[in-house]
């Protein structure tokens, strides 16, 4: 909500008039005696900023990477709520691990550390949906 404040355009004296009121309405400033006004609104906003860093080493010549790596801001959409999320897929010692905690409390709400080689049916691995 815009908020206004209206002063003397000559000595700047807050004076406490309608910024609408016509000019023959006006009281004159009580330190000056002028009719002309400054009026100054103010508004206020706010933003809120999400950043995701990936990062995915490879030896020389290799296609796939051997590690991967993903920290940052995610937003779980079942519950509307943004998360932090770390995400480590390491190749070359067969791991997988995921922690998600919930910034309003510091709480870990998910963690799943497994072999990558047991870690199967998620992400680009599941089977397409067929019920369309």
């Amino acid at each position: 909500m815009p908020s206004t404040t209206t002063e003397c355009g000559q000595c700047h004296t807050h004076i406490n008039e309608s910024p609408s009121i016509s000019l023959e309405q006006r009281i004159p400033c009580p330190q000056c005696g002028s009719l002309s006004r400054h009026v100054k609104v103010t508004l206020e906003d706010s933003i809120t900023v999400h950043a995701d860093l990936g990062a995915k080493a490879r030896h020389p010549g290799d296609k796939k990477p051997f590690l991967e790596q993903k920290t940052g801001d995610d937003f779980h959409r079942e519950s509307g709520t943004w998360r932090k999320r770390t995400m480590v897929v390491d190749r070359e010692n067969d791991r997988y691990l995921k922690i998600v905690i919930d910034p309003a409390t510091n709480k870990e709400v998910y963690r799943n550390e497994e072999p990558l080689s047991e870690h199967q049916g998620r992400g680009s691995a599941k089977g397409k949906r067929t019920d369309k």
